[in-house]
């Protein structure tokens, strides 16, 4: 039964998403997966957020070090970010 699932997802993903999980349905590839399920996890962590790079670029615009203030969050902020 899984195995019709995958079938289907394969047959409903186009364009990015197909090449993005060509080797999830290669049994010869270090990324092939056995469920459905996790097919569907892998999609849902490469397309979860279609603008995460734009927002992380804005958040570290936003980063500023400011005279006075503690440079430990800071920092911390920093290396989360880079």
């Amino acid at each position: 039964m899984d195995e019709l699932r995958k079938v289907y997802i394969q047959g409903q993903v186009i364009e990015d998403a197909a090449g993005y999980l060509q080797p999830y349905f290669d049994p010869s590839d270090e990324l092939y997966t056995e469920t459905s399920d996790e097919i569907l996890e892998a999609l849902e962590s490469i397309f979860h957020d279609l603008n995460k790079r734009e927002k992380a670029m804005n958040d570290f615009q936003q980063l500023f070090f400011h005279k006075g203030d503690d440079f430990h969050p800071f920092l911390m902020k920093f290396n989360c970010m880079a």
